[in-house]
């Protein structure tokens, strides 16, 4: 894909070797590359503006907890970003998967971490929250509770305190690029 290879000499990745479309995202496109410097995600975001912030967000994510948040690159221009054909894309590091999915206990505790940083940041270029907790909550509980009891016990524990902190701020922690 020649969008790529050009994200890539933007950021001095090297050559392109192997091309992955990620498809779990719904408001970006991504893509996991393979170059000759190492592995990384490319994706595609919605502003200047918004890579900006991210960028911002992982930093002082990171300050807190390298394991949190993957690194965002900076291009050979020095910024967060690069716009090609109109679009602008970022670049950030690939962090692997975990041999184990995290406990709920690492779980709440990453995003009690994440709340503590994000709550120092001005979120007035937000959009709307799509998914608020209390909804996803209503909508999946009765499910959970006949399909993995034992799960639904754990985490109906935690469901008033994530609410709380949840509605504390008008922000929120979103991944929407699955697994």
């Amino acid at each position: 894909m020649k969008i790529i290879d050009s994200v890539a000499k933007a950021y001095s990745l090297g050559s392109v070797r192997h091309l992955q479309a990620l498809h779990n995202g719904k408001t970006s496109m991504a893509w996991q590359v393979e170059a000759t410097t190492g592995r990384y995600i490319v994706k595609t975001i919605q502003s200047q503006k918004q890579a900006v912030f991210e960028f911002a967000v992982s930093n002082a994510v990171r300050q807190r907890s390298l394991e949190l948040t993957p690194e965002i690159l900076l291009s050979i221009a020095c910024q967060p970003f690069v716009v090609i054909e109109g679009q602008t894309y970022q670049v950030q590091a690939f962090l692997s998967g975990t041999e184990r999915p995290p406990s709920l206990r690492e779980t709440l505790k990453s995003y009690r971490q994440m709340r503590q940083v994000l709550d120092q940041f001005d979120y007035s270029f937000s959009p709307p929250d799509s998914m608020p907790l209390a909804v996803l909550w209503r909508a999946h509980r009765e499910a959970l509770s006949e399909k993995k009891p034992v799960l639904f016990h754990q985490i109906a524990a935690m469901v008033p305190e994530l609410k709380r902190i949840d509605q504390s701020r008008d922000a929120w922690i979103h991944g929407d690029l699955g697994k």
